[in-house]
């Protein structure tokens, strides 16, 4: 998740009784998500940003929430340097990381941290979505430029922008369990403002297991996200440092994506400020 700096907006219901204490949202996150194919995300990524035979990688994972996909990447030997401003989400990643060297969670400003060089650098699950102003679209763009050599790459995943403005939004409701076994339902729903180019997406939590639990209680979490489009998306790359090399599907076969992928991956290259200087277009891979 992505918050703070790149203005990402939330308007949570419930209000924390210590400082120490997460939201419920993100205390009960892994188990909403617990049936994305992080591995299967994760040896996507790899297939686009990492050579057969390079050993040693080292990549950066911006908006890591709870680190979920970063654990994917250690499994295939990828060491991870996961960044969010969230500091719940980097809390509940320690806590889940206390015995793995493999993954060194920062919470705060990508901008902020060390300027090393990465062999690559994602931001998954809709992370640029979070970030609702092109000039910091633009900042946070720069700021991976910063950390990786000419060639590296770059992979991320948002929603299309075009499809989202157009199509409808119903709602949905689906079930948890918390590893603590509390149950809940929890309803999403999703406005369009198709002026702003945004959408606000609200989760409502009720509970319905009888173990008692003065956390887990109903609850709500809303979030406010830019609907980008690729033309925006590909220009503020440009400006930032990267040439476009593929939009895809985010899911196999992984064809180049179309206007009815409400969901697509994109990979960018960073390249020299000449190759930008001459206005280069590379081949679409």
């Amino acid at each position: 998740m992505w918050i703070t700096s790149y203005k990402r907006f939330q308007n949570f219901s419930v209000t924390k009784a210590s400082e120490t204490e997460l939201r419920p949202f993100v205390e009960i996150y892994d188990a909403i998500f617990a049936s994305k194919d992080y591995d299967g995300e994760v040896a996507r990524v790899l297939s686009l940003l990492r050579d057969s035979d390079e050993s040693n990688f080292r990549i950066l994972e911006i908006g890591s929430g709870t680190c979920s996909h970063s654990v994917s990447f250690v499994k295939q030997g990828v060491r991870v340097t996961a960044v969010d401003t969230d500091y719940d989400m980097t809390s509940k990643a320690r806590s889940k990381l206390v015995n793995c060297s493999m993954i060194s969670v920062h919470n705060g400003d990508l901008g902020e941290t060390p300027l090393v060089k990465y062999d690559g650098a994602c931001a998954l699950f809709y992370v640029v979505n979070y970030v609702r102003d092109r000039q910091d679209l633009r900042k946070l763009f720069k700021d991976v430029r910063g950390r990786l050599a000419v060639g590296g790459k770059f992979f991320f995943d948002c929603w299309n922008g075009v499809l989202s403005l157009i199509e409808e939004h119903p709602a949905s409701e689906r079930d948890v369990t918390t590893p603590e076994g509390v149950e809940f339902s929890y309803k999403t729903e999703v406005v369009v403002d198709k002026l702003q180019q945004e959408a606000k997406i609200r989760y409502q939590f009720t509970k319905h297991s009888s173990q008692p639990n003065e956390h887990f209680n109903d609850f709500e979490e809303n979030i406010i996200i830019r609907l980008w489009t690729l033309r925006e998306l590909e220009e503020t790359l440009q400006e930032s440092g990267f040439c476009l090399l593929n939009v895809s599907q985010i899911h196999p076969p992984f064809r180049p994506a179309s206007i009815n992928d409400a969901r697509i991956a994109i990979c960018a290259m960073a390249v020299s400020y000449t190759h930008l200087r001459a206005h280069e277009t590379p081949e679409h891979l």
